[in-house]
């Protein structure tokens, strides 16, 4: 879709950071939502989240999709920040072992 072009219902765009929007009556959504809606027969929740098993977020194939509470999705945000955290730590006790083999 061309700046400045009017969109149609139906037409599909991808963003900088890889999200999928297409274009509803009533506005831009993100594509994986439609598909997840679609899926369970009924809307998202307020509470509810859309994740991706792979973590992929152009795979947008149903059964990469799945439905999480907003609590769910905060503590599997937290698992992922911590989880960063103990590879950071492991690579900085790897590098000391090696300089003190090498003093």
């Amino acid at each position: 879709m061309a700046r400045g072009t009017k969109s149609i219902v139906g037409e599909t765009m991808v963003s900088k950071n890889n999200y999928h929007y297409t274009r509803t009556e009533t506005g831009w959504v993100l594509t994986h939502r439609l598909v997840a809606e679609e899926k369970l027969g009924r809307p998202l929740a307020e509470n509810e989240r859309v994740s991706f098993v792979d973590g992929n977020r152009t795979n947008l194939d149903p059964s990469n999709i799945i439905v999480i509470t907003k609590r769910a999705a905060s503590i599997r945000k937290q698992i992922a920040k911590h989880k960063a955290k103990i590879r950071e730590l492991q690579a900085q006790v790897v590098a000391l072992e090696r300089q003190l083999k090498n003093s």
